[in-house]
């Protein structure tokens, strides 16, 4: 049996049916996407690869092969906003950059 230590869902309703999703985060330990419409019921299960696995292909596949990236600096700066706006909202310290220093 596994144990879960983070649960993460999310439900989407519309004005024809929902969407519910179980574990967007981390595909590779249980995850299942159901929607729910007026035209019946669906369950899919998606590849076990982790998320982590998907972002190294997308990275390297830019830098290595030429193929167009998927998020640009606009939206690396949006997701930087609501990073720090958790932040805030935790009463935690924002990061801060790291030295640029180079190793000796």
């Amino acid at each position: 049996m596994v144990q879960s230590l983070l649960k993460i869902n999310a439900r989407v309703i519309g004005t024809h049916g929902q969407m519910k999703v179980f574990n967007p985060i981390s595909p590779q330990h249980r995850h299942r996407l159901s929607v729910r419409s007026t035209e019946g019921r669906r369950v899919e299960h998606l590849t076990r690869r982790s998320s982590y696995a998907f972002q190294l292909d997308a990275f390297t596949g830019a830098v290595l092969r030429g193929r167009p990236v998927l998020t640009g600096p606009t939206q690396a700066i949006a997701n930087m906003t609501v990073i720090d706006a958790i932040y805030r909202a935790a009463s935690m310290p924002l990061r801060q950059p790291s030295s640029t220093s180079e190793p000796s």
